[in-house]
């Protein structure tokens, strides 16, 4: 959830870089939907990191293994 001052930055943002006036509803729904967007980009991140953490992970035992470590 948004906080009203955040609202009031994001709405300050819409009006100078898009020369656009949005209800106080366009303005929550926009907002909602911009920050659940980003949240799905940093789970996608998130995941795609943990993907190449366990290929490191795996790489490290199989050469511990093949060492006789």
């Amino acid at each position: 959830m948004l906080s009203q001052e955040l609202l009031e930055e994001l709405r300050e943002i819409v009006r100078e870089d898009l020369g656009k006036e949005l209800s106080d509803k366009e303005l929550f729904e926009f907002g909602e939907n911009l920050l659940s967007y980003f949240e799905l980009l940093a789970k996608i991140y998130a995941r795609e990191n943990l993907k190449d953490l366990r290929k490191v992970e795996e790489e490290i035992k199989f050469d511990s293994l093949a060492k006789g470590l």
